[in-house]
């Protein structure tokens, strides 16, 4: 489940940002996400898609911590990190590369790479991914909207809807157990 690894700086960013972290949580996610790329260029893989999307996001974030207020960043960073995850999985979509294909891959045999039945599977756990993300991004516009009173249950749906998605993944992969 290399995959996890692939969203610690979302993680990370999410428990920082929580505390009025700002510029603390999107460096620190930068620098994870950094770590990844590393990680992957040294083992002669290519970036991958979601990788590439969170740079993107930590790099504007960090910048807008700058020359935006903290209080108002702290009060939209939830939504604006779950659409970003929404838009990074829809553009991986249309491109017809889903973000999970590049994972797969690295437990996969080479030889199912190109069958349909591969990309059709990677679709569909994709899919789940970004229903999830959007949930999350209805949740967490609640959020924003109704600091007050929807804080705590934004933080169960998006760890239901994290553990969901991954649980779902790992089952239709093959980890039917």
């Amino acid at each position: 489940m290399n995959i996890i690894v692939g969203f610690a700086p979302w993680i990370i960013f999410g428990i920082l940002v929580g505390h009025d972290k700002m510029l603390e949580a999107s460096s620190i996610a930068l620098i994870a996400t950094l770590a990844g790329i590393a990680g992957d260029v040294r083992k002669g893989r290519s970036v991958k898609v979601l990788t590439a999307g969170t740079f993107i996001f930590f790099l504007a974030f960090a910048i807008a911590t700058f020359f935006v207020s903290h209080a108002l960043l702290g009060r939209w960073a939830n939504l604006m990190s779950n659409a970003a995850l929404a838009a990074i999985t829809l553009v991986s979509i249309v491109i017809r590369k889903p973000f999970t294909m590049q994972y797969a891959r690295e437990s996969v045999p080479k030889e199912y790479w190109g069958t349909p039945q591969f990309l059709r599977a990677n679709l569909v756990i994709t899919w789940v991914w970004l229903a999830a993300f959007a949930v999350n991004t209805a949740s967490s516009a609640l959020r924003a909207i109704m600091p007050d009173i929807w804080s705590g249950a934004s933080w169960a749906v998006s760890i239901c809807t994290f553990v969901g998605a991954m649980k779902f993944t790992k089952w239709y992969s093959g980890g039917r157990s």
